[in-house]
Order: C-alpha cells, then sequence, then structure tokens
C-alpha cells in the first residue's frame, strides 16, 4: 500500500440516539481475586494489611472512573456531564476495563514473559503497549517479573496516563515509561525495517517513529475494532513497521483482543460509529497482506472468547484473542 493509497477515518465522538443506552456508571465493579491482590499490592498508598483495603481499592477505581468519563472539574454542571458521557460514553471505561488483567490472559504472554526473563537486562526485548490507557496492564506485566525498563506504554489521551498515575499513586515511583502518541502519526514505510540505531532510552521517546524497527512485542488491546476495515488495515501496516525482526530475541509478535465476528462485516454499533469486525480468516488474510512477499514468516493464531455485553445484558460480545508471530 503506497502512502496515496492510504485509508484512514478516525475515530469521531458523536451523540448517542438513546441516551438510555448509556450505561449506568459503578454498577458492574466486580473485582476477582486476581485483581484484588494486584491493586493491594501495585497501589502504593494503600496498606494492603488495613481492615478497609479492600473498600479502599474500589472507592479509589470508582472516582477514577468518574474523572475518566467524564473529564469534569467542580465547575461543570451535572447537565453537561451527562451530556458529554452520552456524547462519548468510552464503553471500555464503564466495564472497567481500565484495571483489566488482559496481557496475562493472552495466550502469546508465557512467551513473551520468558523472552524477556531469559534475556540479558542489556538485550531485553521491548514492548509496547499500544492504546495502553491508566498503565494496568503493563504494571502487572512488570509486577510479574518483566522487566520495567524495557516496557512502554502510548496513549492518544494524556488524561488517561495522568489517571493512571493518580490511581496507583506512583508518579514519582514507577520506572515504566509512557508517553502520548498517536498510531497515525507512524510514517507510513515499507515492511520490514531495520533499525540503524541502538535502542533508543525509552524513557526520552516523545513519538511512536522513534521506535521503529526496535519493538519485539506489541499489544494492542480492543483498538482495531474503533475503526471501519480499511483503516485497521492502515494501522497494520504502521505497526508492523515498529517491529524488530532480527530474531535476536525470537519471533517478533504482535499480540491483542477486540470484537470480531464468525464472517467479517460491519458491526450493528449502539453508538452509531462506523466500526468492522474480521473474522479469524480475514484477520490472518490482513497481516499476510500487511507482511507482503512471504520471505519472514508470519504466522497467526486467533480464537474467540465471550464477555458480558453491556450494552445489550442478554446477549454476549464475542472478543477475537489473536496474536501475530513474525520470523
Amino acid at each position: 500500500m503506497l502512502p496515496s493509497e492510504d485509508h484512514i477515518l478516525r475515530e469521531q465522538p458523536r451523540p448517542v440516539a438513546n441516551s438510555s443506552l448509556v450505561p449506568d456508571l459503578h454498577v458492574s465493579l466486580k473485582l476477582s481475586e486476581k485483581q484484588t491482590k494486584f491493586l493491594l499490592d501495585a497501589i502504593q498508598d494503600v496498606n494492603p494489611e488495613a481492615i478497609d483495603a479492600k473498600a479502599e481499592i474500589r472507592k479509589r477505581v470508582l472516582e477514577v472512573q468518574d474523572k475518566c468519563v467524564f473529564l469534569a472539574t467542580p465547575a461543570i454542571c451535572h447537565d453537561i456531564m451527562l451530556l458529554i458521557c452520552q456524547i462519548y460514553p468510552y464503553p471500555c471505561i464503564h466495564a472497567f476495563h481500565y484495571i483489566s488483567l488482559s496481557i496475562a490472559e493472552h495466550n502469546a504472554f508465557p512467551c513473551v514473559l520468558k523472552a524477556n526473563q531469559s534475556s540479558g537486562q542489556a538485550n531485553a526485548p521491548l514492548l509496547l503497549d499500544i492504546g495502553c490507557c491508566m498503565g494496568t496492564d503493563l504494571r502487572h506485566l512488570v509486577q510479574s517479573g518483566y522487566l520495567a525498563t524495557s516496557v512502554i506504554g502510548c496513549d492518544v489521551r494524556r488524561d488517561f496516563i495522568d489517571l493512571g498515575y493518580e490511581l496507583y499513586s506512583d508518579r514519582d515511583r514507577c520506572q515504566i515509561s509512557f508517553f502520548v502518541g498517536d498510531v497515525f502519526d507512524i510514517t507510513l514505510l515499507p515492511f520490514p525495517q531495520v533499525a540503524d540505531d541502538a535502542h533508543p532510552s525509552l524513557k526520552d521517546v516523545q513519538s511512536l517513529n522513534e521506535l521503529r524497527g526496535h519493538v519485539n512485542y506489541v499489544y494492542a488491546g480492543s483498538l482495531f475494532h474503533l475503526f471501519d476495515e480499511g483503516t485497521q488495515e492502515a494501522i497494520a501496516r504502521r505497526l508492523a513497521t515498529l517491529l524488530d525482526v532480527s530474531g535476536g530475541s525470537g519471533p517478533a509478535v504482535l499480540f491483542g483482543k477486540h470484537v470480531a465476528q464468525a464472517e467479517e462485516g460491519v458491526i450493528d454499533d449502539a453508538m452509531g460509529r462506523t466500526r468492522y469486525a474480521h473474522s479469524p480468516a480475514s484477520w490472518k488474510e490482513l497481516w499476510e497482506r500487511v507482511m507482503g512477499d512471504g520471505k519472514i514468516r508470519v504466522h497467526v493464531d486467533a480464537e474467540f472468547r465471550e464477555t458480558p455485553n453491556m450494552w445489550n445484558p442478554g446477549r454476549g460480545t464475542e472478543l477475537m484473542w489473536w496474536s501475530v508471530w513474525v520470523g
């Protein structure tokens, strides 16, 4: 795909036709034992031994949800906050995905973690979480043993990154690097890209282009399904240029999850957005197009898992958990 053929339709906030479709806040917070243990360990100013520790982490999670959904200040009246919520209701925030441990639940996780732990610190493979939101997955990844200096998170909204620091009370202690960036700002170049310099210092990275040819693992959770078919391919082509396919740390891996269908097609979207769902077969075809002429081995895994549908509680949502192994 040449730059002149690049199709990009950015996500656009728009009013919800029926405001009753916007899920209520707070109603669905159910923490698993694994999440509770992680949050008790990760939130720096909560004493996990305190009698009210679990109540305190629930309170903190709900406070952050309010701020994240409304992006409000005390001066904003309730009616305006409700309007903001209806125009852009952040379904994943309503569903508390910002405290999900999705990377650890992914089939690629054991391989990714083992590769990092078996390498020396100087050669540790780099992992990028694109659309990292509040950075929960990366904090849990580091807690699981991945080197903090080898992970980096990027989100299009500074608010989400700052709320992560607020939720975990670790702005002055967190060793993970975060920065604001937009996947569409990645310069579209042919795949693969070979880095002509040493790994950048992650704490100094300010642009996704600085990571070109350096990243061993890219996690993209709940990203692709926000866009139409052509835009998803544009994203895939850009992320592919970030991969280090030299093989020094084993195969490069892109992995994630998003809404999918047994038969690919347009999503029936409650918010009226133009979105596309791939099938496992069409998803594999997309990555084979992106990766080019077959000179580099590409293997795509995909499986469906059902998750509760907050827009329609009587019907589950099929999520495709996928990985693309390159090299």
